[in-house]
Formats: C-alpha cells, structure tokens, sequence
C-alpha cells in the first residue's frame, strides 16, 4: 500500500466509529482528511461586515446507503436553514467554492468508490464532472477566474483547465514530482502560487511554490517545520496569512501564520483544547476562521475569531458529522 493510501486510511480513522462503519460499506477508504475539536464556548456566531452568506460542507446527515455523504450550504452565522445541495450516489465531500461564489467543486466517491471531481452551480444545479481516470482525484481548490481547478492524486497535484462553460479541457498538468506525498493545495489570491501539505521531508509540513510545474527553478519552499504534522492549509483573502492544523489525528489544533520566505514567523495558535479541530476555512473580510470540530463530542462546525476569540458552533446535529466547511467568497 502508497504511502497516499496509508494516508488516507489515517484520515478516515480520524473520524468517529459511527461515520467509519457507514463510509467503509460505501466508499472504499474515500473520507477525508483530518478533522474536528478544542474549547467550548456556545455564542451564537454573529456575520460581520463583509462576509458572505454563505459556507458548505460535507455532512452524513440523512444519509442512505447510496448516499453516506452529501453537500450542503447554510448562512454563514449558521441560523437559517441547511439546504442539501447534491443528489449524486456515492459520498460528496470536500467542497470548495469558486472564485466568484457561483459555482461549488467536490468530490464524488459513485458507487465504485472510486474518487472524482464534479462541480455544480451554488444552488446545487448542474452537476458535472470534471475527472476521471486517475488514481484518486481529491482535495480541489480553484484559481483565480474561475477556468483553472488545482487537486491532488494519490501523491502529486495537478492542474485542470475549464472552458467557459466549466468543460474540462485537454490533459490534467502534474504540478509537483518527487518521493513524497502532496497534498491538499490552497491557491493565493493572486494565483500565482500554491500552498500544500507535504511529507517530502520526512514528516508533513506546509510548502509553497509557483503554480507552475515543479522544476530546478521552481522548487518548494518550506514554511513550518514543526515535529508535528502540519497540514490542510488555507490562504487568507489578502495572501498575507494561512491557516493550517498541527498536531496528530485526533488532538490537532488550528493555527496562522504570516507567510514570508525569508523570515519565518512562529505560527499563532487560534484553538486549543482536548479535541480535534482541522479544516481551516478563511471568512471573505480575513477576521474569522470556520472550521471542523469534535469538540461538543461529534463532528460539527465551528467558527473563531482570528485572534483566538469567541469560538462558537454554527451546527449542531447530534447523530451526525459535519466537516469540511469551506466559506463563499465575495460576490
């Protein structure tokens, strides 16, 4: 077994025994990613000026036996209703919205449990997909324009090209070569470059590098280099920051840093706790970070201000895991 898929079934272990034993009929080792837990404060999360309506994540809420996993998308302070956005069969995880909040990218695991990408319209219309044929098409995350998808497969990330009706076009390009495992890329602002876990050095830590293919001018650069896990990075809206979780499945933290490459910043702890908390998504105005949690004693999703302050929950199902959440950008 890949180092990839070792990873993988990591993952999948992170989560409760109750989603594992749904998942394991239904998706052939295909969940996610590192999730959930910290403190617990119980305010009502409030919207501040300049963020979006809008967050999704993946849920196992309601699930059947074809559908263990869908997409939903609930109101950013997590108040109004939670509208299950797919319909496919097979578990929909991992979304990520597009630059312009109109369309959502996501993973559907079908029923062979054999993982690729789709992408629909916000509301949950015009499901296509985008990949197929891989080894394990996973973890999308948009460029800026809305025509260029970056994910990873088993051990490297590519990149896909979308015509303008959102077609893919032509051969996924590798962006990154070498021994190791990459994942989970976040695109900067600007586009031009990539930010991705990494365990080429051994253990995972957090990288960047152009959003170009990796070559003798082009190598990754380093930015943490903690004995802990580093992983599931998100860009801040400005470019300036990211988000990522550090620690070890089932006892990670969320933390931010400043994003240099000549002086590296100690990264700031925003969560602490007992728990798990993964999945780091940035609010649009750069002041908040939503993000899974375990911490009530299921997987729900919180929300924090930047500093560390005011964690609050914005769902609360539980017989079920929520996880994922990724925050709509500006319209």
């Amino acid at each position: 077994m890949s180092r990839a898929n070792d990873l993988w079934d990591g993952n999948v272990k992170a989560n409760h025994v109750r989603s594992l034993a749904i998942l394991a009929a239904a998706l052939v080792a295909l969940v996610i990613a590192i999730l959930l837990a910290a403190p617990t404060v119980t305010v009502p999360a409030q919207a501040s000026r300049g963020e979006a309506s809008s967050i999704t994540f993946a849920s196992d809420r309601k699930a059947t036996a074809d559908s263990p996993f869908n997409v939903y998308r609930m109101d950013a302070d997590g108040r109004g209703p939670m509208n299950r956005l797919t319909d496919l069969s097979g578990s929909n995880v991992m979304p990520t919205w597009s630059p312009d909040g109109s369309r959502i990218a996501f993973v559907n695991s079908g029923l062979t449990g054999t993982p690729d990408i789709y992408r629909m319209d916000a509301d949950g219309s015009n499901e296509a997909s985008l990949t197929s044929g891989l080894l394990f098409e996973i973890e999308p995350t948009w460029l800026p324009g809305g025509r260029k998808i970056v994910f990873s497969d088993a051990d490297d990330l590519y990149i896909m090209t979308l015509d303008v009706n959102g077609v893919t076009t032509g051969v996924p390009t590798r962006l990154t070569r070498n021994p190791g495992v990459d994942r989970q890329p976040t695109v900067s602002p600007s586009g031009k470059r990539v930010a991705f876990s990494s365990d080429r050095d051994g253990d995972y830590d957090i990288y960047v590098m152009k959003a170009a293919p990796e070559s003798s001018t082009n190598r990754p650069v380093k930015l943490t280099r903690n004995t802990m896990p580093d992983t599931l990075p998100d860009w801040s809206p400005n470019g300036g920051r990211l988000a990522f979780s550090m620690g070890t499945i089932g006892a990670r933290d969320i933390y931010t840093m400043k994003i240099s490459l000549q002086d590296i910043d100690p990264p700031a702890r925003v969560t602490s706790g007992a728990g798990d908390d993964s999945d780091p998504t940035w609010s649009p105005n750069g002041q908040k970070v939503a993000f899974s949690s375990d911490r009530s004693g299921d997987g729900e999703i919180w929300v924090v201000w930047a500093d560390g302050t005011n964690a609050s929950n914005l769902t609360s199902s539980p017989a079920s895991e929520d996880l994922q959440p990724d925050w709509q950008p500006l319209q």
